[in-house]
């Protein structure tokens, strides 16, 4: 199994989205059809002496990434596995993807004891907007970090606060610590916490603090939980985020397909939650052989 013929800047964008989060769903619910299109996208790039797998495709072009096109989902991989699943029990951490704060989308959030964020900028990423959304990430987390090639590293230390964590993902893919990230806990505000969370989550900390849960119409339960929200002490508002979004914790069974799962897909089956039968169905579809 060998990648074809020398592949240009565009090839490499287009294996990427090969780890768009959509194949992973097409994998949970069965979607043969639409497997069979990504069996023949990946004979498009691989040529197969032999029978494979998807799951031997996914291996041999996620090395193509590492060493030629390391783009954010690289990154969010060695992440994930070096910072999150070295150093966190999954069944008590919640790690999202894409996590929505203020006008940002954090590329990595992590929520056990406190609330950690990794932003990325790959080497194919500018730092243009690496400002503004460290100025939301400060709003929310208490530790802020920011995972770089090396080529930004001059840059990003003129526009980063002393607060920020630096990690670095050298040429042979570790992952090397430039500096610790501190607490930011006096930067964080109510509205940035409030507006991160979903319904259910809102309605458990306004009936944890105030014994009760608002029966009030839907058009305006909104706004009155806020209110009720930013009376708290922004510390203790932290604190009940972090067990509001504990809702989020994974299942046996995903955390099970997460660890089952090689570094190539690992981040990939973050993005959902999926139950049992879907991830048995994961597993099933990635480990059937094609001619």
């Amino acid at each position: 199994m060998k990648i074809k013929s020398k592949l240009n800047s565009s090839d490499y964008a287009s294996i990427a989205k090969l780890f768009s989060p959509i194949y992973i769903d097409y994998f949970a619910n069965n979607q043969f059809k639409e497997i069979s299109n990504l069996v023949e996208l990946f004979k498009h790039y691989i040529s197969f002496e032999n029978d494979f797998t998807i799951l031997d495709a996914y291996d041999s072009i996620y090395k193509v990434l590492e060493k030629q096109y390391k783009n954010e989902y690289v990154f969010k991989n060695k992440i994930f596995k070096k910072l999150v699943l070295s150093n966190h029990d999954m069944f008590s951490c919640v790690a999202i993807p894409e996590f929505n704060v203020e006008s940002s989308k954090a590329d990595l959030a992590v929520f056990n004891g406190t609330s950690t964020v990794y932003e990325i900028k790959s080497e194919i990423d500018t730092t243009d907007r690496l400002s503004s959304q460290l100025n939301d990430y400060n709003s929310f987390f208490e530790h802020v970090n920011i995972v770089i090639s090396e080529k930004h590293l001059e840059k990003v230390k003129k526009i980063i606060t002393e607060n920020v964590g630096v990690f670095i993902l050298s040429q042979n893919n570790k992952i090397v610590k430039d500096r610790d990230s501190k607490s930011n806990i006096d930067n964080i505000n109510h509205k940035a916490l409030f507006y991160s969370l979903r319904k259910p989550e809102y309605l458990y900390i306004i009936k944890s603090k105030y014994g009760f849960e608002p029966r009030v119409p839907n058009t305006i339960i909104f706004e009155y939980c806020f209110d009720l929200f930013k009376k708290i002490d922004i510390s203790e508002a932290h604190i009940l985020t972090l067990q509001a979004l504990k809702h989020r914790l994974l299942k046996k069974e995903q955390i099970d397909l997460i660890k089952t799962l090689p570094d190539s897909l690992k981040t990939i089956s973050l993005t959902k939650r999926y139950n049992r039968i879907k991830c048995e169905n994961i597993l099933q579809n990635i480990q059937k052989t094609y001619s």
